[in-house]
């Protein structure tokens, strides 16, 4: 049975208190309750960053640190819910600059190879939505509890998958002058464990992808769609702002040839 949850990280207070947290919370709704997990080897404090959620890991990217000097990050970490443990990734090579308010976004590669396992995959789908309906109804009046972990929810490899992140802003303090992004990268996110994930290899490298299609203009603030409504195209983005400029534009993009 998947249960769905609300997971937050980190995140900052009032300008006036300006704190930072590097906490992880997590909504229950069939309790209607927050608890705090208690955590290991978390990341510094951050906002502004991004996060997604692979089964039952979250994967951050970047964020924006500032008490009272600034600091942009370019940084993956990667926590298992089941855990509460986190894990920092070390990308060999080139990587995207660091930034905050970007987008980002989890692909599965794991592409079946034949209709037999586009229906296989249908009939559990089925077979879990039917059974996740069974069970809410019985846990209609379960007693309220406090969950510090999240359960597993698949088996197997637990990476298939590549992460994307696009756009963005960095203000270096020095100079006073703002840059804005619009580059695309894809950091994959393949093994087994976590554990393969955490080790540095040749194979665990950012890719900067080719922009193609008519120049648009460099954004932070902007809104993602993901998956797609529009099936030739892998993700929708719309609107966003540089230097004060605001844009209520809506951009297709299609990321990945297969």
């Amino acid at each position: 049975m998947v249960i769905q949850l609300q997971v937050v990280f980190g995140g900052k207070s009032s300008r006036q208190v300006n704190k930072f947290y590097n906490d992880v919370n997590v909504w229950h709704p069939q309790t209607q309750s927050w608890a705090q997990m208690q955590c290991t080897n978390p990341p510094a404090p951050r906002c502004w960053h991004s996060a997604v959620l692979i089964q039952h890991y979250m994967v951050v990217f970047g964020g924006f640190y500032s008490n009272p000097k600034e600091h942009y990050f370019d940084d993956v970490h990667i926590l298992d819910l089941t855990t509460g443990r986190w894990h920092a990734l070390h990308p060999t090579g080139q990587r995207p600059r660091p930034r905050n308010r970007h987008l980002c976004a989890a692909f599965d590669r794991q592409i079946p190879n034949t209709d037999t396992d586009m229906d296989e995959i249908a009939e559990e789908s089925e077979a879990e939505e039917a059974e996740e309906a069974e069970a809410a109804e019985e846990a209609g009046a379960a007693e309220k509890a406090k969950p510090t972990t999240v359960a597993a929810t698949t088996a197997g490899p637990a990476f298939h998958h590549e992460l994307w992140i696009q756009g963005g802003n960095y203000f270096d303090e020095p100079t006073r002058r703002g840059y804005f992004y619009l580059d695309s990268w894809v950091l994959p996110l393949q093994g087994a464990s976590i554990e393969d994930l955490s080790v540095s290899t040749q194979q665990r490298s950012w890719r900067k992808l080719a922009a193609q299609g008519s120049p648009v203009p460099e954004r932070s603030h902007h809104a993602l769609v993901h998956p797609s409504p529009i099936p030739e195209y892998d993700v929708l983005l719309f609107g966003g702002e540089k230097r004060r400029v605001r844009f209520n534009d809506v951009l297709a993009a299609r990321l990945f040839c297969s």
